[in-house]
């Protein structure tokens, strides 16, 4: 499976906006949670999962995502680095299959991001490798 993304509808009124995704189907997913690094220097990398399948959606700021496909994970051997830029203001849920990595960076100070799993916590810590987050892609540490 390759990663894909589904773009949310905004509707807006005299009363402000609605953010939906109606056709995003959220049965396959277990929980969720939200990610708010301290500053833009955090580099939340790399994490991958042979099982986990996530999906991100931007709440507030921009957010840099990065994903690899991890082509073997004992050897710590993964493919093209993959960069998207989450936009709060223009939101988007970009689905990881399983089989990646990803990391994440704050690209301003307010940014954060829902993440949801198919996975219930017992079992993602059963399927969670971390790699060095020098591998694979060159993080600009000062995305100022």
């Amino acid at each position: 499976m390759k990663p894909s993304s589904k773009t949310l509808t905004i509707f807006s009124d005299n009363r402000g906006k609605v953010k939906f995704a109606n056709d995003f189907n959220l049965s396959e997913f277990v929980r969720f949670y939200i990610v708010e690094n301290a500053d833009s220097n955090i580099i939340r990398a790399w994490q991958a999962h042979k099982v986990e399948k996530k999906a991100f959606l931007p709440i507030s700021g921009k957010t840099k995502l990065v994903i690899v496909p991890i082509l073997d994970f004992e050897k710590s051997i993964g493919g093209n680095a993959l960069e998207v830029i989450l936009d709060a203001e223009i939101p988007e849920i970009f689905i990881v299959p399983s089989g990646y990595a990803n990391g994440i960076q704050s690209l301003n100070d307010d940014a954060s991001v829902m993440v949801f799993s198919n996975l219930h916590l017992d079992k993602a810590k059963l399927d969670d490798f971390r790699f060095d987050k020098k591998l694979w892609y060159n993080w600009n540490e000062d995305p100022g």
